[in-house]
């Protein structure tokens, strides 16, 4: 297994020098602080500068900052780390970075792209939410996401060196790699196995898409580093959660996308006509809820894709409903957890040393709320402020959304998998 944690990218690798911040000098006085592992007993000072979080001292009644700019008070207030998508797609890079920010949503990780331009350009673009990608995704010719997303030749790997192909995507700029386990035409069990080797020779974390049980025993007998997604057919059983734990895997379950595929209409008509597995979510959360109580690591991810398809979780927006689904009894994650689950846990295991906790050094991402998250998980929907990287960043003007709630174009699903080709 490799050891989890990847080296960040630089600002040259990314094709773009390093972001000059712009944001003011702030001091965010008398605030509750949820640093990224606990919500700290008594109130803070915490001091904005020059893009970093330069100090978090303990509220004391009359202190004068020298040289602060803008003060904003947090009395009854809560600050959290800016969040963390582990599962997004990049389409449009305006609408994407825009969806996340305004939600709070300060960095989302990019599983799959189809121009590598893309996953340079997305990143650290001043003020803006910054991603990580893994560039193009592996598949087979004719599987079920080439078909159907048309995706590039060079994601192809039924005849390919595993090294070469690997070496590839680090030299376009990939973070990580990301592998999906298509059924009933996908890459070989012995190809998983032999391109996650082969990016564990490179040091860079593999990620593998696995929607149904049997992907999901494929995903694991691989030894990846992340499964993605949660079985809509069948449980896992408690074998495989046990091999998962030992393994050191952890999960990013994108609950609120699998919520939503199991609860359309539409989808379930499709899978129908094609003779598709019947999705359901019962087993989604149950599997989900397995892994956690094995102690298995649960990361926030939405597999938020834009216009990729035309059922899509909503960028930034879906995050807040995706912790609401593991606070949910049907997982049943306390909001402390779900709350590291997209702060300090996937900053740490994705290498992004910088980001992930309110701690002094660390870049100035946090979202201030009215309201306590850890009391209820649903309050991380009442921001009042947002910093990404010290700039203030615009609000959106809503912030609620239902998981039976689908994409506004779900009535095109049908005619959009049957799209000719």
């Amino acid at each position: 297994m490799c050891n989890h944690e990847v080296p960040q990218p630089t600002a040259e690798k990314s094709g773009r020098p390093a972001p000059k911040p712009t944001g003011p000098h702030t001091v965010i006085k008398n605030v509750t602080v949820f640093d990224g592992t606990e919500l700290l007993e008594e109130t803070w000072d915490v001091e904005l500068n020059e893009g970093k979080i330069q100090r978090v001292t303990v509220s004391k009644s009359g202190e004068h900052i020298d040289g602060a700019v803008e003060i904003v008070d947090g009395t009854g207030r809560y600050l959290i780390p800016g969040l963390i998508d582990s599962h997004i797609h990049i389409t449009d890079i305006e609408k994407t970075l825009s969806g996340l920010g305004m939600f709070g949503v300060t960095t989302g990780l990019d599983m799959g792209c189809f121009n590598e331009a893309t996953l340079r350009d997305a990143r650290g673009i001043n003020g803006r939410a910054d991603t990580r990608s893994a560039g193009y995704s592996a598949t087979v010719a004719q599987s079920t996401h080439h078909k159907l997303l048309r995706m590039p030749d060079a994601s192809l790997v039924n005849n390919v060196d595993e090294d070469d192909w690997v070496a590839q995507r680090v030299q376009g700029g990939s973070d990580y790699i990301k592998l999906i386990a298509d059924m009933p035409i996908g890459p070989s069990q012995d190809k998983l196995n032999k391109l996650v080797d082969a990016a564990n020779r490179v040091n860079k974390l593999s990620v593998v898409h696995a929607v149904n049980a049997q992907s999901y025993h494929m995903a694991v007998a691989s030894k990846c580093s992340v499964l993605t997604h949660a079985p809509l057919d069948t449980t896992i059983p408690q074998s495989l959660v046990t091999t998962i734990h030992a393994q050191n895997q952890v999960c990013v379950p994108t609950l609120v996308f699998m919520h939503m595929q199991a609860h359309s209409l539409l989808v379930t008509a499709v899978d129908t006509i094609t003779r598709h597995f019947r999705r359901s979510y019962t087993p989604a959360a149950e599997s989900v809820r397995a892994m956690f109580q094995a102690g298995v690591p649960i990361f926030v991810g939405t597999d938020c894709h834009g216009d990729l398809g035309p059922l899509a979780p909503k960028y930034g927006l879906a995050v807040h409903e995706e912790m609401k689904l593991l606070c949910d009894p049907d997982v049943g994650m306390p909001p402390t957890q779900v709350l590291q689950s997209a702060t300090s846990l996937p900053a740490t295991f994705f290498g992004l040393h910088d980001r992930g906790s309110i701690k002094p050094g660390f870049r100035a991402d946090i979202v201030l709320l009215d309201a306590n998250p850890v009391e209820n998980i649903q309050n991380s929907r009442r921001i009042n402020k947002i910093w990404i990287n010290g700039v203030p960043h615009p609000l959106a003007k809503t912030g609620l959304i239902s998981a039976d709630q689908t994409s506004s174009n779900d009535s095109s699903w049908f005619s959009w998998v049957f799209k000719p080709n």
